[in-house]
């Protein structure tokens, strides 16, 4: 089995986002919201790696501008956005 390479660059982004996300994670525990706003960075997180990993499966060893950019503002931004489209979402599912 071939082992897949991939560029130096992508190791620094991948643990900066790592530590960003535990870091949101570890907040969101905290909050005694019953869960709301951990659940929130749980998706926003999920949403930001499956991207993050088609990025790197489809461009391995050489990342473009937007690629590095995705890596350095992606997860931030989505867990921003996350704050308000979630709840918009979860009250027409009926669950708020």
């Amino acid at each position: 089995m071939a082992r897949r390479r991939f560029s130096p660059i992508y190791r620094r982004l991948l643990v900066w986002n790592g530590v960003i996300q535990a870091i949101f994670l570890f907040f969101g525990g905290l909050m005694l919201d019953g869960g709301f706003f951990a659940q929130i960075c749980f998706y926003s997180g999920c949403a930001f790696w499956a991207a993050a990993l088609l990025i790197m499966v489809r461009r391995p060893l050489h990342p473009t501008r937007s690629d590095i950019l995705y890596f350095r503002i992606g997860l931030p931004l989505i867990s921003f956005a996350d704050m308000f489209i979630l709840p918009y979402l979860w009250h027409l599912r009926g669950v708020l």
